[in-house]
């Protein structure tokens, strides 16, 4: 890096002063480079970093373009990371110049230039660490020869680029040098504002043409206005004076209701006389009305007594006849429920006697039961001394057995203790055996997981690389949805502007149709006359120029045919047409061609025929326009015997050689009569593009529309465009995040296997060791095995007379266990013969019991049946009364 040197520091001019680089290219740390006046050289060997400083001060003045920079994307400058430090997530780049001869246009006398660029896309620019755009950087150093193209920047190869590169290209040197590109900036933003204001004045231009012919229509409604106040001034005055006329007649006739008010009042005074006299007859009449109705009251009261008397009569005799059939109903009750308590008390007295009966079989079974249970008792006494018997020689064979199981017990004790100390050793090894399969199982197990751990690794590192790939795919993703995001801007700029000019356009060309400007005067009167009700004019349909419609090749042949026919008006009726002459003549408002289609009369097309399929000829002018077909007469008498042909040369030559021919047009507008008179040329006219203006106006709606749609289109492309740049700038930082991760997770994988490798080997030891102890237990195990086989061989003679003895017990527990069944179920008999004689007992209480109950009941049924009998005797003595 070299620049102008300076023979002395304090005659220095503007000078590159400092470089401060933070995450640029290979300058991870921030590094700050100082350089004093005069000249300044950077060496070292090949990739130390040498052109990545040439390169930063190329990108801080505004370098746009990556390849520029030995890069294929703006993030490659951001310091990518290594083997022992992470990626960083911005590149940062401050040029500091000394500004003391203030040749750079700032009041500083030190200025600082600073670029920034993050992962996710985003720039920034500052000018003394203030934020500010790229154009301020470029304007400010413009013409000073610092700048990404100026000379001032040589890299490697440029001095022969420049010696070599056409005149063309050395003259931008030589004009930066100079110090004249500012000035030729300045005028190519002058000339595209030039440019951009030729464009203003002809929209301009077809603005005021439009407002002109607009001022033409207002001059006229302007004329209309003051006719209007002149006729409303007229009328206010015609107006008053009919109303002085009505005030006089309507006083004569109020004289005369005010003789005809004072008759009636006479008339009212005379009858009001009447009328009282009347009133005073009426009075009486009235109270003598009052006293017969309350007469007749005091009558209706007096019979409502008699039939309130009547009705308490007669329902007294019904309750009592109520009384009577109850108490025949009770009588009868009465005798049946005293047949039915005799019927009961001779049957409790059959129970009874059969009660007796049972007590007294009760009370023999209870003996018999009492003499079979003494002889049960004998029984089991004598079973119960058998019992005894055999419990004594039980008890003897228990005693010797006790001996043998002291000796049996004693030896068994040996072999369970020397058994426990074998089981001890047979513990230990197994527990070596466990201990050695678990250590080589957890040798297997940590070097599986070291395979894993390399193998995860390897994986680390892939999925690095191709997270780093992902992101560079990314990154060329956003740049590309950048450059359509500003590609739809400019559009819907565009568009913005068309939609205006077509709005202002129809706006134009709507209220131009509206108020029929273009057509005569006359017709504009009737039209006008007609949208606001004014007379008579409902049969109106409209003017020719505006029911008709042609294909715009065939507009200027159908105008030059129809000429001041455009104007005519057509109506439904000639009354219609005869009410709007009135109005005309009325209004003094021009005059109208009317066409009454209850009486036009279209000609025929005889002279045209012949001269179908000539060279040239395109066919009759009524086939070329488009109407309703309720107003096809009108425009049958309007277009009759005209025919359309392709130029005047052609027209002027089947004039030449026909003798008959019709009324000839072209299709630029000029005409030929059948008489041979040729028209044609220009005019200023209004009436000039009529037929087009609808078709202009329903092309502008369709115009208008479809850029609406396509603006919407534009708007709504945008913002996903706008969605996905921010997507792919959240990708990109969680992608920044992921490498920094997996960059960690790489560093940790290395710690673990060498910790695995550690483990591994901490393991072989162990198990060294495991198998000397195997080898000492073996030797125990032996010796104690020996010794407890000597142990059995005294057991197994000590259960030889063990043997015996248990032959001769269970003998003894056999007889005792006899005695005592024997005992048992003379036990049970006697049980039984206990229960039999408690329940025969139990049946004969309950049986005495049940006897008195039937007793008390059998008097009680004798007591009732009485009662019966008596209130028998009650009701029927109440029923005699």
């Amino acid at each position: 890096v070299s620049r102008d040197a300076r023979a002395e520091p304090d005659n220095c001019g503007m000078y590159f002063k400092q470089i401060e680089l933070h995450g640029f290219k290979s300058f991870a740390d921030r590094t700050a480079i100082n350089l004093e006046p005069g000249v300044t050289a950077i060496v070292g060997p090949n990739g130390c970093g040498k052109s990545n400083i040439l390169d930063a001060m190329r990108w801080a003045l505004g370098e746009q373009s990556a390849k520029a920079l030995r890069g294929s994307h703006m993030q490659d400058v951001i310091f990518n990371g290594s083997g022992q430090r992470p990626p960083t997530g911005m590149a940062e780049v401050s040029l500091t110049f000394d500004n003391a001869d203030a040749q750079l246009p700032v009041d500083f006398s030190e200025v600082q230039i600073t670029r920034r660029v993050f992962r996710s896309g985003e720039g920034e620019y500052f000018i003394n660490k203030a934020p500010c755009r790229l154009k301020d950087i470029q304007e400010l150093f413009m013409d000073t020869g610092v700048g990404t193209n100026a000379y001032s920047l040589i890299g490697q190869g440029k001095i022969d680029l420049v010696i070599s590169s056409k005149p063309e290209d050395r003259r931008f040197l030589f004009e930066e040098a100079a110090g004249i590109i500012k000035y030729k900036t300045r005028k190519r933003v002058a000339m595209r504002k030039l440019e951009s204001a030729e464009q203003n004045m002809l929209r301009l231009g077809d603005i005021i043409a439009e407002v002109e012919r607009q001022m033409r229509s207002l001059k006229r409604q302007v004329n209309a206005a003051i006719r209007h106040r002149e006729l409303t001034q007229a009328l206010r005055g015609l107006e008053i004076r009919n109303a002085w006329l009505q005030f006089n007649e309507l006083s004569g006739q109020v004289a005369d209701l005010k003789e005809r008010l004072a008759g009636a009042v006479d008339d009212y005074a005379r009858i009001s006389a009447e009328s009282g006299g009347r009133e005073a007859e009426l009075e009486r009449m009235s109270l003598r009305r009052i006293e017969m109705d309350q007469d007749l009251m005091a009558r209706r009261e007096r019979e409502h007594a008699v039939d309130t008397e009547m009705e308490r009569v007669e329902s007294q005799v019904a309750l009592l006849r109520q009384e009577i059939e109850f108490c025949r109903q009770r009588a009868r009750e009465a005798a049946e429920e005293h047949l039915s308590l005799r019927e009961r008390a001779e049957n409790i007295s059959q129970d009874r006697g059969a009660a007796g009966d049972r007590a007294s079989g009760l009370r023999a079974e209870i003996e018999a039961a009492q003499e079979a249970l003494a002889a049960a008792q004998a029984d089991w006494e004598r079973a119960s001394e058998a019992l005894t018997g055999a419990e004594g020689r039980l008890e003897e064979t228990r005693r010797q057995s006790l001996e043998a199981v002291n000796l049996r017990n004693r030896a068994q004790t040996e072999i369970e203790t020397l058994g426990a100390s074998l089981a001890g050793i047979l513990q230990q090894l197994e527990t070596l055996d466990t201990r050695s399969t678990s250590q080589e199982a957890r040798h297997a197990e940590v070097a599986a997981l070291a395979a894993e751990t390399r193998a995860a690794h390897a994986a680390r590192e892939k999925v690095l690389e191709k997270a780093a790939a992902d992101r560079e795919k990314l990154q060329e993703k956003r740049r590309k949805a950048a450059e359509r995001a500003a590609a739809l801007n400019t559009e819907w700029q565009d568009l913005r502007e068309r939609k205006s000019s077509a709005e202002a356009r129809l706006t134009s060309l709507t209220e131009l149709r509206d108020s029929y400007e273009g057509f005569a005067t006359g017709v504009r009167a009737v039209m006008m006359a007609k949208q606001r009700g004014m007379g008579n004019l409902e049969g109106i349909i409209g003017p020719v120029g505006d029911l008709l419609s042609t294909e715009k090749d065939y507009e200027q042949a159908i105008e030059a045919a129809l000429g001041g026919n455009i104007n005519n008006v057509v109506v439904e009726q000639a009354d219609a047409a005869k009410a709007a002459i009135a109005f005309l003549k009325e209004h003094r408002a021009g005059r109208v061609t009317f066409l009454p289609l209850d009486t036009i009369r279209p000609s025929q097309y005889e002279e045209q025929q012949p001269l179908k399929g000539m060279r040239g000829v395109i066919g009759a002018a009524i086939d070329y326009v488009h109407c309703d077909r309720h107003i096809l007469p009108a425009v049958e008498y309007l277009l009759y015997n005209t025919v359309i042909v392709e130029t005047i040369d052609d027209a002027i030559r089947i004039a030449r050689t026909e003798r008959r021919y019709p009324r000839m047009v072209t299709l630029d507008g000029e005409m030929v009569s059948p008489a041979g008179a040729v028209t044609g040329g220009r005019t200023q006219r209004d009436n000039q593009g009529l037929l087009g203006r609808s078709a202009e106006i329903d092309e502008l709606g369709r115009s208008v529309g479809e850029i609406k749609e396509r603006i919407a289109a534009v708007t709504s492309e945008a913002a996903g465009v706008a969605l996905r740049m921010e997507e792919s700038a959240k990708q990109l930082r969680e992608m920044e995040a992921g490498e920094v991760a997996l960059r960690r997770e790489l560093n940790e994988l290395g710690v673990v296997l060498a910790r695995q490798a550690a483990e591994l080997d901490a393991l072989g030891q162990t198990s060294e060791r495991l198998a000397e102890e195997r080898k000492s237990l073996g030797d125990r195990r032996a010796d104690l095995e020996a010794r407890r086989a000597e142990a059995e061989a005294r057991l197994a003679a000590v259960s030889v007379d063990d043997e015996t003895l248990e032959q001769r017990a269970a003998e003894a527990r056999a007889a005792l266990d006899a005695a005592r069944g024997a005992q048992a179920g003379r036990a049970g008999a006697l049980a039984d013969l206990r229960v039999r004689a408690a329940e025969l007992a139990q049946q004969l209480e309950e049986a005495e019991r049940n006897r008195e109950r039937e007793q008390r009941e059998h008097e009680l049924a004798l007591r009732e049946a009485e009662k019966r009998v008596g209130l028998a005797r009650q009701m029927k003595e109440r029923e005699t009364e």
